[in-house]
């Protein structure tokens, strides 16, 4: 889990480093266009192919470790303790699928765009391999993640018993680490 968390973090910060690049190229286009009327060429196309991926899917893991996606808690918090847990497993799984899935795709994708030598058709003729190869790297990492969650909750049930919360287990199984 150790080395799962320290290669998360540097993902993370990669995806915090593509933002703040986003920003400034961003700035500096829009500032190059009014003050000089030259906008810097293919900023956009660098931003929406390469800053962008890399800011969603080297973010996925780490999001997931602090439960920052969007869950509806009222309905959620209403049911019973052993439907939560098989809702959360549920979840689990369908993850691990649709990542897997996704990532499988993306690195098929990768391969081809890499054997195939394909570079993007803008004015800066960008390889486009470096675009796609984000997207196994980060579902790879998010899959690792939930498979880790749910082999922890599965020794949890035969160990405590059915009626242990899952959900909040998951507090526990980060909770000695430092979150950024």
């Amino acid at each position: 889990m150790n080395i799962l968390n320290k290669i998360d973090s540097l993902m993370f910060c990669m995806a915090k480093v593509s933002i703040f690049i986003c920003m400034f190229l961003i700035t500096i286009n829009a500032a190059m266009r009014y003050l000089f009327n030259k906008p810097l060429t293919g900023t956009y196309e660098f931003i929406e192919l390469f800053l962008m991926v890399i800011l969603v899917f080297l973010s996925l893991s780490y999001t997931w470790k602090l439960k920052g996606f969007i869950s509806i808690t009222v309905l959620f918090n209403k049911f019973p303790l052993l439907i939560k847990n098989l809702i959360y497993f549920g979840i689990i799984i369908l993850g691990v699928c649709f990542f897997s899935l996704i990532g499988y795709e993306g690195y098929a994708t990768t391969v081809e765009k890499w054997l195939n030598n394909e570079v993007s058709s803008g004015v800066i003729p960008w390889p486009l391999f470096l675009s796609t190869v984000w997207v196994p790297l980060g579902c790879l990492m998010i899959v690792l993640r939930m498979f880790l969650e749910l082999v922890i909750g599965v020794r949890n049930i035969f160990s405590i018993g059915i009626r242990s919360d899952i959900f909040e287990m998951q507090d526990e199984i980060y909770s000695n680490e430092e979150l950024e």
